[in-house]
C-alpha cells in the first residue's frame, strides 16, 4: 500500500515536471503567446528619406577637431576655459583636442619636481565639467613642453624622472576616470615636444620608458577608454615587455587583440598623417602597420594631424584625397586637426571631389573628408507595426549602414523613445551600435511590450544613442544618423516613424520593455586587403547561423592567399563560419617568392647575381655593372621592396666630353665653335678657320666618335704661287704697272694746269 502511494506521488511529480517544462517552453513570460502573435502583425514602412544627407554632422568623438592648449598653473582652481568658450567650438566640432603642459611640476622645465598640485587637479576637473555643460567630448594629451620650445635648434629636455612621470599619470588619470563621459581617448604623450614622443633624451632612450608610460595610463583610466602612442613601434615596445612577444613593425599585422583587453586598448595617434611614405617616421613598414591598424583602429580612435610633404613643404602624393579615400577606410581614421596643415586643408577645400562616392559629386575633397572621418551611420530602412495597443507588442525592423572611415569606439546606450502629446516612455535596447562596422550594413528586428496603461493616441518613435557613462543626458552628445530631418534636438533621438495606440490588451504590464533580444540580421563582410576587390560579396544571415564561406579567393600579386581571419582564427575558402554578429573577415596573405631579373641595360656585369629569388615585400640585392662612357643613374624600379615577378633595368646617362679645335697658327675663326660639348660616341663638328696663304686640309685626329676629352689641331697646306693671280711675279708686275700709270697721269694733269 505504502509502495503504491509512493509510486503515485512519483508519477504526479513527473507529470508536474513535464507540464512545467511545456509551459516554460511555450509561455516563457506572462502573455508570451499573445506577444508572439502580436509581433507577427503587419509591418509598415515609415516613409522616411533613407538617402544619406551631405551635411557635415557634428557627432561626438569624430571629425575635424579644434585644438586647445595651455601650460597648467600650479595654483588656481578655476576652469581653464569656460562653458561659453567651449560652446563656441562644440557647435562646429564633435571633438576637441586638449593639450596640457605640466611644466610647473618639473624642475627641468623651470617648475618644481613635485606631484600635480591639488589646485591643478581641481582646475582640470572644473575644465572637464565646463566641457560637459557645453556638450563636448575631448581627446586629452599631457606633456612637459606644451609649446615645443627649442634651445640652439634642439628641443629641450624638460621631462622629470620616470618615477615622477608615473606619479603625474596616476593623479591625472584619477580625474579623467571620474569624467569619462567627456573623455573620448587619451594620447599617452608625456615625452618630447608637444607630447609627440620624439627628439628628447628620454623619448629616444628605448623600450623601457614606453612600457612604463603605457602601463601607467592603462592603470590610471577605466578599461572602457583607450590610449594611443605616437608610433606602432612604441606599441611593440610595450607589448613585447608585457607579453614576452617578439613583435616588430614588419610582423605586426598578425597581432590581433580582443576589445577591452589591455592590448586591445592601445592604438596610435599620427601627427605626421600623409606627410611622406613613412608619415614622418610614424611607420617603419607602411603596408604591414596599416594592415595592423585595420583591426586595432576598429576599437581605438585613430587620427592626428595631416601634413604636407616633409621634404618640399608642398603637397605630396599621399595628400591626394584619392589616396586618402582608400587608406582611411583601412586605418579607420576618426579625427584630424582642422588647423594643421593649412596648405593641405585649403587644397582640399579648393579641389572638386571626383572619387568613387556619387553622393558627393559636386562637393569638394574637404566636404567628403569632413563627412567621413569616424563613423557615419545612415538609416536605410525603417518599419513599424501597423497597429499597437496598450499591453501589446510594438515591433521595429530596419537596417543601418556605416559609410564612414571609422567606427563607434566607446559604448553607447541604445534606447527607444515613445513620445506622445503629453506622455514620454523610454526603453533600453539590447543592441550595441559598435557592431555597425565601417563600410558595412547591420539589420535590426526588435519587439517591445507597451505599457498596459499607455493612453491612446499618436506616438512618435525615436532611437536614441547616448554615452554609456553620461552624467547628464545631453542631446549635444547623442549620436545623430546621417539622414535629413530625423534628429530631434530636444530628446536627442533619431526619428524611426509614428504609430497609433488604440485599445488595451487583456494581459500586460505597466512597463515599457524589450521582449527578448529579437532576431538580429547580421552581415558578414570580406576585405581582401589590396587583393582583388569585390570578389567576395557580403553574406546576410540571422544571428548564430552557420554560413559557408565563398570558394572563390582573391588574388594579390606577390602573395599567396592563406584564408580568412576574424582576428581569432583563420578559415579556409569554403569553410563553415558561425555568424555571431556583424563580422568582417580579412584576407590573410603569405609572401610568395618572386623572381627578380636585373638587366644591365648595355652595361657589363662586374659582381652580384642577375637573377634572384626574394619574398614579396623584401629587398633584392642589385648587382654591379659598368658601362664605358656612361654613368649609372639608378634602376627602372625600386629593388628595396619587391611586389612580384619583375625585370629591373639599369639606367645610364651618357658622359659628356669637352672637344677643342685649335688652329695652332694665327688664323681667323669664321664659322662654328672652337670648344664643344659632345656626348659619348657622338661626333664633333669641326669649325672653319681662314689663314692667309694657307688652306685647311684636316685635323690632327678623328672627331666622329668621341670617347674622352680631346684637342684637335688644324692641319694647313701652303697655297702654291701659280694659284690665285697666275703667279706671284705676275701679280707684282700688275701692281707696279698700275702704280706707274697712276703716277704718269698725275704728272700730266699738273703740267696742263701750268
Amino acid at each position: 500500500m505504502r509502495r503504491g502511494k509512493l509510486q503515485a506521488k512519483w508519477f504526479l511529480s513527473v507529470l508536474c515536471g513535464v507540464l512545467f517544462f511545456l509551459t516554460s517552453a511555450f509561455f516563457p513570460k506572462s502573455g508570451a503567446l499573445l506577444e508572439r502573435v502580436s509581433a507577427e502583425a503587419e509591418m509598415k514602412d515609415s516613409g522616411l528619406n533613407y538617402a544619406e544627407c551631405t551635411e557635415n554632422i557634428v557627432n561626438p568623438e569624430r571629425g575635424f577637431y579644434q585644438a586647445l592648449g595651455r601650460s597648467i598653473p600650479a595654483e588656481g582652481r578655476e576652469a581653464w576655459w569656460s562653458e561659453e568658450t567651449f560652446a563656441a567650438y562644440t557647435r562646429s566640432f564633435g571633438i576637441i583636442h586638449l593639450r596640457l603642459g605640466l611644466e610647473s611640476f618639473s624642475s627641468a622645465a623651470g617648475g618644481k619636481d613635485s606631484p600635480v598640485s591639488e589646485d591643478a587637479l581641481a582646475a582640470l576637473s572644473a575644465t572637464l565639467d565646463a566641457l560637459r555643460q557645453a556638450g563636448g567630448t575631448a581627446i586629452v594629451r599631457f606633456s612637459y613642453n606644451y609649446e615645443g620650445k627649442t634651445v640652439d635648434g634642439r628641443y629641450v629636455d624638460w621631462e622629470p624622472a620616470p618615477e615622477l612621470i608615473e606619479t603625474h599619470i596616476a593623479q591625472l588619470g584619477g580625474v579623467l576616470a571620474r569624467n569619462t563621459d567627456v573623455v573620448a581617448a587619451v594620447e599617452t604623450g608625456m615625452l618630447g615636444p608637444w607630447g609627440e614622443q620624439h627628439s628628447t633624451a628620454l623619448a629616444t632612450s628605448g623600450e623601457e620608458i614606453f612600457y612604463r608610460i603605457v602601463e601607467a595610463w592603462l592603470r590610471a583610466i577605466p578599461s572602457n577608454r583607450t590610449v594611443s602612442v605616437r608610433r606602432p613601434l612604441y606599441y611593440t615596445y610595450w607589448a613585447n615587455r608585457k607579453y614576452g612577444t617578439n613583435l616588430t613593425p614588419e610582423n605586426l599585422s598578425g597581432d590581433i587583440a580582443e576589445p577591452g583587453t589591455d592590448a586591445g586598448r592601445v592604438g596610435v595617434f599620427n601627427d605626421g598623417y600623409l606627410g611622406s611614405d613613412s608619415d614622418l617616421g610614424t611607420f617603419a613598414d607602411r603596408t604591414e602597420e596599416t594592415e595592423w591598424l585595420f583591426s586595432r583602429a576598429r576599437q581605438t580612435l585613430y587620427g592626428g594631424e595631416v601634413v604636407a610633404d616633409s621634404e618640399t613643404g608642398l603637397l605630396g602624393a599621399y595628400n591626394d584625397v584619392d589616396y586618402l579615400e582608400k587608406e582611411a577606410f583601412l586605418t579607420h581614421t576618426s579625427y584630424l586637426n582642422i588647423s594643421w596643415n593649412d596648405r593641405v586643408i585649403n587644397a582640399w577645400k579648393n579641389t572638386p571631389y571626383d572619387g568613387a562616392d556619387p553622393v558627393y559629386a559636386g562637393f569638394s575633397d574637404y566636404d567628403y573628408v569632413a563627412a567621413h572621418l569616424g563613423y557615419r551611420l545612415v538609416l536605410r530602412k525603417s518599419e513599424l507595426s501597423s497597429s499597437a495597443s496598450g499591453g501589446g507588442v510594438l515591433r521595429l525592423r530596419g537596417s543601418i549602414e556605416n559609410v564612414g572611415f571609422g567606427n563607434v569606439v566607446n559604448q553607447r546606450l541604445a534606447e527607444i523613445l515613445l513620445i506622445g502629446e503629453k506622455e514620454r516612455y523610454v526603453c533600453s535596447v539590447d543592441w550595441d551600435v559598435r557592431t555597425v562596422a565601417s563600410a558595412s550594413v547591420a539589420g535590426y528586428d526588435w519587439s517591445f511590450r507597451l505599457p498596459s496603461d499607455i493612453p491612446e493616441g499618436n506616438y512618435r518613435v525615436f532611437l536614441r544613442l547616448r554615452g554609456a557613462d553620461e552624467k547628464s543626458v545631453s542631446a549635444l552628445r547623442c549620436l545623430k544618423l546621417a539622414n535629413a530631418g530625423i534628429f530631434d534636438e530636444e530628446s536627442g533621438g533619431n526619428f524611426l516613424g509614428s504609430i497609433r495606440v488604440e485599445g488595451v490588451q487583456e494581459t500586460g504590464r505597466d512597463t515599457f520593455e524589450q521582449i527578448g533580444g529579437g532576431e538580429t540580421a547580421c552581415l558578414l563582410s570580406f576585405v581582401s586587403e589590396k587583393g582583388t576587390e569585390g570578389m567576395s560579396k557580403d553574406i546576410s544571415a540571422s544571428l548564430d547561423s552557420v554560413v559557408r564561406l565563398p570558394d572563390e579567393v582573391p588574388e594579390r600579386p606577390g602573395y599567396d592567399f592563406a584564408g580568412w581571419s576574424d582576428g581569432k582564427k583563420v578559415y579556409a575558402a569554403g569553410a563553415e563560419y558561425v555568424l555571431c554578429g556583424n563580422s568582417v573577415l580579412a584576407a590573410v596573405w603569405t609572401k610568395a617568392p618572386c623572381t627578380v631579373i636585373f638587366d644591365g641595360g648595355g652595361g657589363t656585369l662586374q659582381s652580384g647575381k642577375e637573377m634572384q629569388q626574394v619574398l614579396c615585400g623584401e629587398a633584392a640585392v642589385p648587382p654591379v655593372y659598368e658601362r664605358t662612357g656612361y654613368t649609372f643613374c639608378g634602376w627602372s624600379a625600386d629593388p628595396s621592396r619587391i611586389e612580384g615577378n619583375i625585370t629591373i633595368v639599369a639606367l645610364w646617362k651618357a658622359n659628356t666630353y669637352t672637344v677643342r679645335f685649335l688652329s695652332r697658327e694665327e688664323a681667323e675663326l669664321t664659322e662654328g665653335e672652337a670648344t664643344q660639348e659632345v656626348v659619348y660616341g657622338g661626333a664633333a663638328i669641326p669649325p672653319v678657320y681662314v689663314r692667309e696663304g694657307y688652306r685647311l686640309i684636316g685635323w690632327s685626329g678623328d672627331y666622329n666618335e668621341i670617347a674622352d676629352h680631346c684637342v684637335f689641331y688644324a692641319v694647313w697646306e701652303k697655297i702654291p704661287a701659280e694659284e690665285g693671280c697666275g703667279s706671284n711675279f705676275s701679280c707684282v708686275c700688275i701692281v707696279l704697272m698700275a702704280g706707274l700709270s697712276a703716277a704718269l697721269l698725275f704728272a700730266g694733269r699738273k703740267n696742263f694746269r701750268k
